[in-house]
């Protein structure tokens, strides 16, 4: 009996954040073929800011402030670092199976006993954005710290930081960092390698039934674009399972109500006795 193969050679932080979210959205999304949605217009414009300061950092570009996407990037030029940087710089790490593949923003090796890796995020609500304890413990910032590490083998300590961008409103940045040292960091490694294997293991299975949906999951950030996809799919683990069986509870309910108040309105109204009749 032959061994199967895997569907994917790599994996990256943003298949560990969907695959913790939903094993199934994560497995439609890489081991099918069914259609990718559209980027959003956030997703585009984050894109557009990033190149704006792509360019701003490995060129000199001056942000275009006639320009949405520009506006928002000379919002935070004042918090980008100076000195040796690496711009958009691809990484590696083989030290994981699969290999995770990524690339970092800004990764500065000025200081090189204190590596500091860098990521632009934008958002529409800084209530969206990752605070000081949980960049700690991000899957991306873990392994982008971790290659940071290796360039730097005497450094005991990395910083990692998000320079986060508002997109709605006047343009504003702010820039929320943490200092976390090499244990904490080959800590957390070790606990996505897990994830990696559980992700390798997932990939080998055939059928998408076959794959644990989360429930929970399915409003997430406006919906499931693979919603139609997982519904067709019509076995019990299906996630509109239980939405559906509540649905029909409901109109059973409604039905009965409905069924009651019908009755109550066929019955003959009582008579309405004069002042003056006997009791």
């Amino acid at each position: 009996m032959s061994t199967p193969e895997a569907k994917i050679h790599h994996v990256s932080a943003s298949q560990f954040k969907t695959f913790s979210m939903c094993k199934r959205k994560w497995y439609i999304e890489k081991c099918t073929d069914a259609p990718k949605p559209e980027p959003s217009k956030a997703v585009v414009l984050g894109s557009d800011v990033h190149a704006v300061l792509e360019a701003y950092l490995r060129d000199g570009v001056e942000p275009d402030e006639e320009t949405r996407a520009g506006r928002i990037a000379a919002s935070g030029l004042h918090l980008l670092p100076e000195g040796v940087l690496e711009i958009e710089r691809e990484i590696k790490l083989q030290d994981i199976e699969p290999p995770l593949l990524g690339y970092i923003d800004v990764l500065d090796l000025t200081e090189p006993w204190m590596p500091v890796v860098i990521d632009h995020k934008t958002t529409s609500s800084w209530d969206w954005t990752k605070t000081e304890e949980e960049l700690k413990s991000d899957p991306q910032m873990i392994a982008y710290a971790r290659y940071a590490l290796d360039q730097c083998t005497a450094a005991d300590t990395v910083e990692v930081c998000h320079i986060q961008y508002i997109t709605k409103g006047a343009p504003e940045a702010r820039r929320v960092a943490a200092v976390i040292s090499r244990e904490h960091v080959n800590e957390h490694w070790e606990k996505l390698k897990k994830v990696a294997a559980e992700i390798k293991a997932t990939s080998l299975l055939d059928e998408v039934e076959d794959v644990e949906p989360n429930l929970s999951a399915c409003g997430a950030f406006g919906g499931c674009p693979y919603a139609d996809t997982c519904a067709a799919l019509g076995d019990s683990q299906s996630p509109f399972a239980g939405i559906e069986n509540i649905k029909t509870e409901k109109e059973n309910e409604m039905s009965r109500l409905e069924e009651l108040l019908q009755r109550r309105k066929s019955r003959p109204a009582p008579s309405i006795l004069s002042q003056d009749a006997a009791p």
